[in-house]
């Protein structure tokens, strides 16, 4: 896994291959697109783009709760850190087309030139089962929506229904996990638990620390 030291930044990776033509070093070419610039992505969001075009799903995860526990105002992190959960299809639609990648492309590239929208590459890379978006190979086949999302089905779809009471028992539960050992289930307990509960700052502190403690078991395995 690459550390995050070496993760270059998406935004300025962007603006050097629009001045010089070319991107030396990238993996994927993540071209930065009108609309994703005027979203302005913070260097955490920016950096949880990388990941998950790694399929570094938790490490994202752990930026993009960072990101909006400093900013949470941050729409970018917002978005995608829900897009990561909603189904697919809610956001996409179930009619849909094939199209056979060229060799190059990414999920990020196709969802800016087949939805308009850039930052849909995870939930087009999920719709097609793809764990790590910048993997394609040339020949792929890509089910591509037939339909552009709007901004209404995609608000729709990943604004997530809020109960108080399921959060706490999440929450009653992930501790339980924890006591265990089971720390990958906790967290992806306490996750749903702050979806559900997003007001819930103690809950949220709670969560963090869980990550935490999830990151310090990987790094001693």
């Amino acid at each position: 896994m690459k550390p995050y030291k070496l993760v270059l930044s998406l935004a300025a990776l962007g603006l050097a291959a629009s001045l010089s033509g070319c991107a030396h070093g990238m993996r994927a070419d993540r071209s930065v697109s009108a609309s994703v610039v005027a979203e302005n992505l913070s260097p955490r969001a920016d950096r949880a783009v990388a990941l998950l075009g790694e399929g570094e799903t938790e490490l994202a995860r752990a930026e993009l709760n960072a990101a909006l526990k400093k900013h949470p105002k941050d729409k970018v992190a917002r978005r995608l850190l829900t897009e990561m959960d909603a189904e697919p299809e809610a956001i996409l639609g179930a009619s849909k087309y094939p199209y056979r990648a060229r060799r190059g492309e990414t999920m990020w590239m196709l969802a800016d030139r087949f939805l308009g929208d850039p930052l849909l590459f995870y939930v087009l890379a999920r719709y097609n089962g793809v764990e790590a978006p910048d993997s394609l190979y040339g020949g792929q086949v890509i089910w591509i929506p037939a339909q552009r999302p709007d901004a209404a089905r995609i608000a729709a779809a990943t604004q997530p229904a809020k109960d108080p009471a399921r959060a706490e028992n999440l929450r009653k539960d992930a501790r339980q996990r924890l006591s265990v050992g089971e720390v990958d289930r906790a967290v992806s307990m306490l996750r749903e638990a702050v979806e559900l509960s997003p007001a819930n700052v103690a809950l949220r502190e709670e969560f963090d620390q869980a990550v935490r403690i999830q990151h310090a078991v990987a790094r001693a395995s």
